[in-house]
């Protein structure tokens, strides 16, 4: 059934840290009482719409992400462990002699990051569980390029829309029979960093890598009005290089930037844009400065924003 007005999607971002600036936009969306019908996240922004779609108060969602800290996201261990084994099969190659060992596909296996996601969503939280919000993942299959969506299989009418792309993928994957968690640890699997994440032999990666804040998906989902929240590069802020992850992290952003401004042009009826100014990947003390700037902005948006719902058709 239709709800009364036009129906409103919320396009959540990826950018690490700068994510929880997602959580500040939340918390004016929902204090000033504009409705959000589906939620869709990509990489950290997925975790952020995961949340709300669980049912989490935005007081509660900033508090489970202020608790964040490094050791809940990275392994320093299993980083050197696989610095070390890829040295020793480049030296293997150049020998042309045997290497024994699994050779690692990213710096870290995700299990760390995967297990705090588990603690913050609940471990047995799936998609059919999600009564009041829509919630959409985005994920990318990395053997075809393929655009994977986690979303509950009432939404499957999306599989005759098809998002555009340059690299000519197959149809759109949907997959709804897998936890919550197991969907945001897909989507955040920055290349390079986290080995990408196995969903029924699917080798899956960042989101971002294809739809790094997925409104196309809430249009072709036929919400009414589609708010998106970017908090990747913008091209004038200088977010600090201080490390390889780091490096990683704002190569990532820089590459996607471009489509990411396309597609908000085609897909976003507003776009929320938080200015968050040199954060570094390990500036988990500055994650309260993101979610007040998320909140700042959000409130500087809030006219433009209830124009556009009261002139959507319905």
């Amino acid at each position: 059934m239709k709800a009364e007005g036009p129906s409103v999607g919320l396009a959540l971002g990826g950018g690490f840290l700068r994510g929880a600036a997602h959580v500040g936009v939340l918390k004016v969306l929902v204090e000033e009482d504009i409705p959000i019908h589906a939620v869709a996240g990509t990489s950290s922004g997925s975790l952020a719409a995961a949340m709300f779609a669980a049912g989490f108060s935005p007081e509660k969602i900033k508090e489970k992400t202020l608790s964040l800290k490094p050791n809940h996201v990275y392994d320093g261990f299993e980083a050197l462990l696989s610095l070390f084994l890829l040295v020793g099969k480049k030296i293997a190659d150049m020998l042309h002699i045997p290497f024994p060992f699994r050779v690692p596909l990213g710096l870290m296996t995700g299990t760390r990051f995967e297990r705090t996601v588990e603690r913050m969503l609940g471990k047995q939280l799936y998609f059919r569980d999600l009564r009041k919000v829509c919630l959409a993942v985005t994920s990318v299959d990395l053997s075809n390029g393929a655009m994977v969506l986690f979303m509950p299989e009432v939404h499957e009418m999306y599989r005759s829309a098809k998002p555009t792309t340059i690299i000519p993928p197959e149809d759109v994957v949907i997959i709804s029979d897998i936890p919550v968690s197991a969907a945001v640890r897909a989507s955040t699997a920055l290349p390079g960093l986290f080995e990408p994440k196995v969903v029924h032999g699917r080798l899956l990666t960042d989101g971002g890598v294809r739809d790094n804040v997925p409104v196309e998906v809430l249009k072709k989902m036929g919400l009414d009005v589609v708010l998106a929240v970017d908090v990747g590069y913008d091209g004038i802020s200088i977010h600090r290089v201080d490390s390889i992850i780091q490096v990683l992290f704002q190569s990532m952003d820089i590459m996607a930037s471009e489509s990411i401004l396309m597609k908000l042009d085609d897909y976003a009826d507003c776009v929320i844009r938080p200015e968050i100014r040199n954060i570094s990947v390990w500036d988990f003390d500055m994650l309260n400065y993101c979610i007040e700037q998320g909140e700042k902005m959000t409130r500087q948006m809030l006219p433009k924003i209830r124009e556009i719902i009261s002139h959507a058709n319905f």
